[in-house]
């Protein structure tokens, strides 16, 4: 067994880590995500954090909220929360200078991972997975892209009640995925 702390995996993590999220419901896994993070970004690196702990709180244990624009063009399954080590929910965001809108805007597309913020930092917490692309209208700060596993996701956003839907594991992908044992 190799004992190592998480700030020397983080070292040897590529620009753009992978991160991947494990949806459920009632303690049923239905399938894991796999996304890469656009490491230069605050946002992403925020995204990361969450991903993995590293500043306490965590996705794991989260639920969704909402799928935005249900059926439609720009369709996202939303995570408006995050757990905090004493087990409360919450929004606001774990780091400040997080990119907004500008150069960092893009066209919505299929798999993209976005801030779900609305530019406010008492939200920075919060992420979209697009589900449907739409040209005509732009996100405001797309941070990752799902790379596999977005028929989970849209699997998921059929899913009802919503809320009973959680992200059951996160974590960071060290090796390549497709030498992992998906357990």
């Amino acid at each position: 067994m190799f004992i190592l702390q998480l700030s020397i995996i983080l070292s040897l993590l590529p620009r753009s880590p992978e991160v991947f999220l494990d949806f459920g419901v009632d303690g049923v896994r239905l399938g894991r995500v796999y996304i890469r993070i656009r490491g230069e970004l605050r946002r992403a690196q925020h995204f990361l954090a969450l991903c993995t702990g590293l500043l306490g709180p965590s996705y794991k244990g989260s639920r969704c909220n909402k799928v935005e624009s249900k059926d439609k063009p720009g369709e996202c399954l939303r995570v408006s929360h995050y757990v905090r080590t004493d087990g409360t929910l919450a929004s606001r965001g774990l780091m400040g200078g997080l990119e907004w809108s500008g150069e960092h805007s893009s066209v919505k597309r299929e798999g993209m991972v976005v801030s779900a913020c609305g530019g406010r930092n008492d939200y920075d917490g919060c992420f979209d997975i697009c589900t449907r692309g739409n040209p005509n209208k732009k996100f405001s700060c797309p941070f990752g892209e799902v790379v596999a596993g977005l028929e989970v996701v849209k699997e998921a956003t059929c899913y009802e009640p919503i809320g009973d839907l959680t992200v059951m594991n996160t974590g960071v992908v060290v090796l390549d995925r497709k030498s992992q044992e998906d357990y």
